[in-house]
């Protein structure tokens, strides 16, 4: 008994942990079913891009990837509404 309740107290250390490092991320990955407009920066048109994963990034990547992603989606949230969705094609 001893042995299995230590394992538990191993794996709730670790859940802990896990949650601590969550608390850093601004942006989490959802799954969104939806239709959008976004602006095809080195196209320099509107394009309609049905997604079925939006992947939510934290500023300093979005930034990062703003300037070096080839193919990339950065969604913005501001007090928890979605207020700005770029796709980016090609690099900077």
């Amino acid at each position: 008994m001893h042995g299995k309740s230590v394992g538990f107290a191993s794996q709730n250390s670790r859940f802990r942990n896990a949650k601590a490092k969550l608390s850093f991320f601004f942006r989490i990955i959802f799954t969104i079913q939806m239709l959008f407009s976004a602006s095809a920066l080195n196209k320099k048109r509107k394009i309609q891009c049905p997604i079925n994963e939006v992947i939510m990034v934290y500023e300093q990547e979005a930034k990062r990837l703003e300037k070096r992603a080839l193919t990339s989606i950065t969604v913005y949230w501001k007090y928890n509404r979605l207020y700005h969705i770029n796709i980016l094609i090609g690099s900077n």
